[in-house]
């Protein structure tokens, strides 16, 4: 009871972050002028679009048989609100990987400033002991380092994910949800490496996506009695959504539907 109630009055001195602000605080850069010199390993970041995005043509036949081509995910909004929703941090040097395949056994180098940080730390995968790891990764677990605090406003955590939609990573970050309008202490983030990489991982890679988020409670509910009227509009809403996707000669992909009628913008700055 009195270990609860110092933590309760510790956290209750602490200002709240304002509506709608999330802070990345670097305590190591206030409480250590020298560090100020040094590069940061990771930082907060605005969203980077993964390079298969960034490359990906709108149009393209999408079978080797089809007449005309058609839309790919690069206009498929959700895929983009996914990315882009908000915050990455990201590497600030490269750093090399290698894999030794008779041991098992991987290991990164980096600028000599930055390792004697730390800012990797490996751990064996007993800590997650039941998990059955796919074949393709390695048999550690290891650790993003972070110097960073994150803070939200009363009420709001954040989710800690793999950067959605990288599926040309050689590694993936375990998810995490903190809730940081308490919790006023860096975080470390768990992530795998896969064992057919050898190479760098430059600066500037998402290695880890932040989502705030409100905590609401919720409650689920199973409705399978819809009215007719109700069946009836969402068969004409389809079939008007259906028309608007291509021209009249059914030759031109047009898309754009729900960009414009559906979706709401995020803002993340």
């Amino acid at each position: 009871m009195i270990w609860k109630t110092k933590i309760k009055k510790r956290t209750e001195t602490r200002s709240a972050s304002e509506p709608g602000i999330i802070e990345f605080i670097n305590l190591d850069r206030i409480t250590e002028p020298a560090m100020s010199g040094l590069p940061d390993y990771i930082r907060p970041e605005k969203i980077t679009l993964p390079n298969w995005y960034k490359d990906l043509p709108i149009l393209d036949k999408l079978m080797d048989k089809a007449e005309f081509p058609d839309l790919t995910a690069k206009r498929c909004i959700p895929i983009l609100d996914a990315m882009t929703t908000g915050y990455h941090l990201v590497t600030t040097v490269d750093y090399h990987f290698e894999y030794d395949k008779e041991k098992n056994e991987g290991a990164f180098s980096g600028m000599e400033s930055v390792m004697q940080q730390k800012p990797i730390s490996m751990h064996p995968t007993t800590q997650i002991s039941t998990a059955k790891l796919s074949s393709e990764y390695i048999d550690y677990v290891y650790k993003w380092g972070n110097t960073w605090t994150i803070k939200t406003p009363p009420g709001y955590s954040c989710i800690f994910t793999n950067p959605l939609n990288s599926i040309e990573s050689p590694f993936y970050s375990l998810d995490g949800v903190v809730d940081t309008d308490k919790y006023f202490q860096p975080i470390l983030f768990p992530f795998l490496m896969k064992k057919d990489f050898e190479g760098i991982i430059p600066a500037g890679t998402p290695v880890i996506q932040i989502i705030p988020f409100k905590r609401d409670d919720w409650k689920m509910e199973i409705n399978e009695k819809y009215s007719p009227e109700l069946f009836e509009t969402y068969v004409a809403e389809k079939k008007l959504y259906e028309a608007q996707r291509y021209g009249k000669t059914m030759q031109t992909v047009l898309g754009g539907m729900y960009k414009r009628d559906y979706r709401t913008k995020k803002k993340y700055i």
